[in-house]
């Protein structure tokens, strides 16, 4: 497991939104329960429901089990944590879900923080995923991606993300592995 400051030692911002260095990745846990709730009632009502493609105003007990409590082998997540609040502070999550009935594949989804959205921390938790892809012998993961969330699509764009119209709405981009895995590089 990944040190929780080490992967953001060498990739400082240098933008002028909220500063990143004070924030680590980690895997979630199911005591990150109460933290990652307020993380997502925290999300902007746009940004919530570019990650759900749904507007989401409301988590049941039963989907917070699933978003909180995962095996990180079929189901792996992790999450950003601001450790400059005094407490630990959720303010991204990036997670990917093997599909049982097709091998190799995965479905990811990620959010950040309205705040800190542009400033790289997505590229470096998408790199995570990569990683964890990798390890556990993914070929090629994809999202589903509302057609209008334009950062998003041009993120998978510049990383050679293949595009298919999924519903009227979404579109299913995979992107191979070792494109997640160079993510932060190009954030």
């Amino acid at each position: 497991m990944r040190s929780l400051t080490s992967l953001f030692d060498d990739h400082r911002s240098r933008h002028d939104h909220r500063d990143i260095r004070f924030i680590a990745l980690r895997p979630i846990r199911p005591e990150d329960r109460e933290a990652f709730t307020a993380f997502l009632r925290g999300l902007g009502d746009r940004t919530r429901s570019l990650r759900f493609l749904t507007q989401k105003n409301r988590f049941t007990a039963r989907e917070l089990d699933y978003l909180c409590e995962v095996d990180q082998d079929r189901h792996v997540a992790w999450v950003a944590i601001d450790l400059s609040t005094g407490r630990e502070q959720i303010v991204g999550e990036a997670r990917f879900v093997r599909l049982a009935d097709e091998p190799g594949v995965a479905e990811f989804g990620i959010a950040i923080a309205d705040v800190l959205q542009g400033n790289g921390l997505g590229g470096k938790l998408m790199r995570v995923l990569g990683d964890e892809a990798a390890r556990l012998g993914l070929g090629t993961p994809r999202g589903f991606v509302r057609s209008d969330n334009a950062a998003m699509i041009g993120f998978l764009d510049r990383r050679g993300g293949r595009k298919q119209q999924d519903h009227r709405d979404v579109l299913r981009i995979g992107l191979p592995v070792t494109a997640l895995a160079r993510a932060s590089a190009a954030a």
